[in-house]
């Protein structure tokens, strides 16, 4: 999850700390950020759906692939939820 995120997290806190006196860019950052994370989250769907395979072979665990394609469909949303969580925090400390 930390290699998905690409650090988006992190740069949303960043900047929501800094404009957040600025509602108009407060919600350009956490548009695009959520909508980024998603992409993204979509994207690692598809690279673990499709290479669980090859991680059972590396692994030598057979039960592996099985196990990564059902796990895969959660990256979009523990992006978007991570990517979020920032945020909220910064809310509640206004």
């Amino acid at each position: 999850m930390l290699v998905a995120a690409v650090g988006i997290p992190a740069a949303m806190i960043k900047y929501v700390a800094e404009f957040k006196d600025d509602r108009t860019k407060f919600n350009q950052i956490v548009s695009s950020g959520v909508i980024t994370s998603l992409f993204l989250g979509f994207g690692f769907v598809a690279l673990f759906y499709f290479s669980s395979g090859l991680f059972a072979d590396i692994f030598n665990m057979p039960g592996l692939s099985g196990l990564l394609k059902i796990l895969s469909p959660v990256f979009p949303f523990a992006l978007a939820s991570g990517a979020l969580l920032g945020d909220c925090l910064m809310e509640l400390e206004k």
